[in-house]
């Protein structure tokens, strides 16, 4: 009996959150698994259209899908080791990345192979993402307001959720294949995000633990206001 085809029909449930975490350092505020995003989100949408137009059965469309929580899975413990080996920074930066090659991948997809190696890449980087930003927030807010700028990470999560399911309601009656321009749709915060890490500093948790204590002192100096009066640190000792 052979295989199903994708199909000719809407309403298809969006995909959810899913997939597993590595551990992190207990101090360290972090999800329990990898969230949803504003890219796992727009696939659900998506699914309905590159699977008709590239004549995919129903398993093809299924692993273009689950792709994206294998990756998740995998990006969880590569997030984890390239934020304590490099940096909190670097793995942003690598998570920046993931998020601009994986739509670029998907967007020029003639196949089920290039759509699920795209979503391989973009469920990676969401996966990293899930471990190296929240660290990162938590490590640089001050104390005063670390739990509420870590939740606003949750909640952008959330909104991003909200922002597929619009984007792919606007995308649908864009040109001759739609799904192109839904898949490639977060290249553009992508690129925001890029931009926004060169202005980004080093954790100062790990600047310490490094054994950059100048550095460290130097990011404190910068992100973290003073008090009326109050004398800033010292510095390292030689």
């Amino acid at each position: 009996m052979g295989a199903r085809r994708w199909p000719e029909t809407r309403g298809r449930e969006r995909e959810g959150g899913g997939g597993g975490c590595g551990r992190l350092d207990p101090p360290r505020p972090r999800p329990a698994r990898p969230p949803p995003s504003y890219d796992e989100g727009l696939v659900g949408g998506a699914a309905l259209y590159f699977g008709p137009a590239l004549g995919l059965t129903e398993r093809e469309v299924s692993a273009v899908v689950a792709a994206g929580k294998g990756g998740a899975l995998v990006g969880c413990y590569l997030g984890a080791a390239l934020m304590h080996r490099s940096g909190r920074r670097p793995a942003i930066a690598a998570v920046a990345a993931g998020f601009v090659v994986g739509p670029v991948i998907m967007a020029a997809a003639g196949g089920a192979a290039s759509l699920v190696a795209g979503r391989l890449v973009v469920g990676a980087a969401t996966g990293a993402a899930a471990v190296a930003v929240p660290a990162y927030l938590a490590e640089l807010a001050p104390p005063a307001l670390r739990g509420r700028i870590v939740q606003m990470f949750e909640v952008a999560l959330a909104g991003g959720m909200l922002a597929a399911s619009l984007a792919d309601a606007v995308l649908a009656g864009v040109g001759r294949a739609p799904w192109r321009w839904m898949v490639g749709a977060p290249l553009l915060p992508a690129l925001l995000l890029v931009a926004g890490v060169g202005m980004l500093p080093e954790s100062p948790r790990w600047l310490v633990v490094a054994g950059r204590l100048d550095d460290a002192v130097a990011v404190l100096r910068r992100v973290v206001p003073l008090s009326p009066g109050a004398a800033p640190p010292p510095p390292p000792p030689p």
